[in-house]
């Protein structure tokens, strides 16, 4: 029997069709398996968490019942429910410290990000404000595979990676070393520094200063510009350093020597404000943190390979603009006892009172939104609140 041209045609249109359609079924597929595990029935507020295959981990606040104390006395093991954690409590996926709250995030300033839900929109604090509750570190541990392992959504852990977050100080807050009077206002009185968020692999959170990388964001009153000779806490750095190395920063590192201090960042923007300076984010200048004001802070990190090699990458991004960036540093080494540098296996979202530090600490530390990813990420949308579904294989199909 002949085919008409007409037949062959719509034929040759049906089967592409077809084929097209299974392309992207198995695209889509595979994007949502490889995206951040959802959480049943709780949306996160930013639908990249739900359908960036590049996304490893994801956690809005929004739901406090997964960050719960078990007790109110001491340094208190509780949980932090997650899909994208792995090994339970026994892997210390837990918060800890008296000082962490769960807050409705209109409580500093922010929009509820799930208009018309029944679920608010909250924050993760660190207190020491005693009108505010009990105060004191606050600490929030995640490991996100095990040694030797993948992550939950079965992806091979990543040794180049960025993580994301929003961060906001009250007006009150104390940086480390505050009072501070002068633009060197810094010695035996007024140490050390305050960690944010800091990356480990696995082994990591047993011993985080023995850790093959002990790194991440933190404010240190050692930032030192060497132009204007001057130091402020409220600056924002990076430790890529361990115990063994004299923990060294980027950019400028007062302890460094030759080890690559990136000094090009100074001077300060601004000297003589003591607090709140206003600064603007702006490419190969150091950058100060206000108080009152939301900021959305982002950071690659890439472990140097192999071992020790001076080829490590830190860049960072206020408000998605680029400040920082450096690919000459040693962010990884295996000679510690803990860990090695196949890649990001474990975090501490922090804000602690170091024991040399002599600050009346005040204030509180807020922060929401937090993704890590293989990827850019960017500043946050609400987008859809809901959790992408898979769409069914198409069935029942025939060729005519």
């Amino acid at each position: 029997m002949r085919v008409s041209a007409d037949e062959k045609a719509d034929r040759l249109f049906i089967a592409c069709a077809l084929v097209l359609a299974l392309v992207l079924f198995q695209i889509f597929n595979s994007s949502v398996e490889a995206a951040a595990p959802a959480r049943s029935g709780q949306p996160y507020a930013e639908s990249i968490c739900n359908t960036d295959p590049n996304v490893i981990f994801c956690e809005d606040f929004n739901y406090p019942q997964n960050l719960t104390y078990t007790s109110q006395s001491g340094i208190d093991y509780s949980n932090w429910i997650n899909p994208g954690f792995v090994g339970g409590s026994s892997s210390r996926n837990q918060v800890y410290g008296l000082g962490r709250q769960i807050n409705p995030a209109t409580n500093y300033g922010k929009p509820n990000l799930l208009p018309g839900s029944t679920q608010n929109d909250y924050v993760w604090v660190a207190n020491w404000d005693s009108s505010k509750g009990a105060t004191g570190n606050a600490n929030s541990n995640g490991k996100l595979r095990l040694p030797g392992g993948n992550y939950v959504n079965g992806s091979p852990p990543a040794t180049d990676f960025y993580v994301r977050y929003q961060v906001y100080f009250t007006p009150d807050y104390a940086w480390p070393g505050d009072p501070k009077t002068d633009k060197y206002a810094w010695g035996s009185n007024n140490p050390v520094d305050s960690k944010q968020l800091f990356v480990y692999p696995p082994e990591g959170l047993d011993d985080p200063t023995s850790a093959s990388y002990d790194a991440g964001v933190y404010t240190n009153g050692g930032t030192w510009d060497p132009v204007t000779n001057s130091r402020f806490a409220d600056a924002l750095a990076f430790r890529v350093g361990t115990a063994s190395d004299n923990y060294k920063q980027f950019p400028l590192c007062a302890v460094c020597g030759s080890h690559n201090p990136h000094e090009e960042y100074a001077p300060y923007q601004h000297i003589d404000r003591m607090r709140d300076p206003h600064d603007s984010p702006i490419f190969g200048k150091i950058w100060r943190f206000d108080t009152g004001k939301w900021y959305t802070l982002e950071f690659r990190y890439k472990l140097s390979n192999p071992s020790g090699a001076l080829n490590g990458t830190i860049e960072a991004w206020i408000d998605g603009t680029k400040i920082y960036s450096a690919s000459d540093l040693e962010t990884c080494t295996n000679s510690q006892p803990y860990g090695d540098c196949s890649g990001l296996g474990a975090f501490i979202l922090i804000n602690y009172h170091n024991i040399q530090d002599n600050t009346v600490w005040k204030g509180q530390m807020v922060v929401d939104n937090l993704i890590i990813s293989r990827a850019y990420i960017g500043l946050p949308n609400s987008g859809s609140t809901g959790v992408t579904q898979t769409p069914a294989a198409p069935t029942a199909l025939t060729v005519r």
